[in-house]
């Protein structure tokens, strides 16, 4: 009986051992939900710089777990200073040998369809990027990606419409070759010929909520709770299986 135990308790630790083996570990892992400023940070193990720009213009607001970051752009698309998050990527990150990015967002009670609301940023430039840019626009979520480029790919509104006051949870995915956007679980939008270059940065930095602090450009209005990075492409289960 005691051989019989422990074979059964060896098995077990091995499965568990296995299953969180192929677990993947994120290289930035920002959870907004600190409901304290001063206490956000990265948790993955690189502790990368997080910096908050134009802090006056964020406030904490319900969140799916607990409060989290409300960033409050009144006009997303002025030269006017911006509320975002600048997170310095980790040295050796390699946007160009592939990546995958997780993300959730609440867009605003009084969404506007026809303005650009800006997720994310990783680029040298704002319409014409050099780099990778993602926004939502007319109902949709698009990747524009290249050198000097708007080129990109965007979902589809009469399938997955971006409405108002609703969270969505993003996947972005890039191989090297095949660029995909995933909008709570479901495929949304690929390309199988992208090129992804990495930017020319002195110091490499993911943006969140805006192509810049102050000047020409776009930000975001609405909630965000999550931003994970990692350094490879995830697979349509890994990515089911971490959110």
């Amino acid at each position: 009986m005691m051989k019989m135990k422990s074979l059964l308790l060896a098995a077990t630790l091995t499965l568990a051992f296995a299953a969180s083996a192929q677990i993947p570990t994120p290289v930035i892992d920002l959870k907004c939900n600190a409901g304290d400023f001063a206490a956000l940070q990265d948790v993955s193990a690189n502790k990368c710089q997080v910096v908050l720009k134009n802090q006056d213009l964020m406030e904490w607001s319900d969140g799916p777990a607990g409060k989290t970051i409300a960033f409050k752009n009144e006009n997303i698309e002025a030269k006017q200073k911006r509320a975002e998050l600048a997170l310095r990527l980790p040295q050796g990150f390699d946007s160009t040998k592939g990546f995958t990015l997780l993300f959730n967002f609440k867009t605003p009670a009084d969404y506007q369809y026809k303005k650009r609301y800006q997720l994310l940023h990783y680029a040298q430039g704002v319409d014409t990027v050099t780099g990778f840019s993602l926004f939502v626009y007319w109902r949709s979520i698009t990747l524009r990606y290249g050198t000097a480029s708007k080129k990109g790919i965007s979902t589809k509104a009469t399938e997955i419409p971006i409405r108002p006051d609703t969270w969505y949870d993003v996947a972005v995915t890039y191989d090297g070759k095949r660029a995909a956007i995933y909008i709570n679980g479901k495929l949304a939008a690929e390309a199988t010929d992208a090129v992804i270059p990495m930017p020319k940065m002195r110091n490499p930095t993911l943006f969140v909520g805006g192509t810049g602090a102050t000047g020409a450009g776009y930000g975001f209005s609405g909630i965000i709770s999550k931003v994970q990075l990692y350094d490879r492409a995830l697979t349509a289960d890994e990515v089911a299986d971490i959110e």
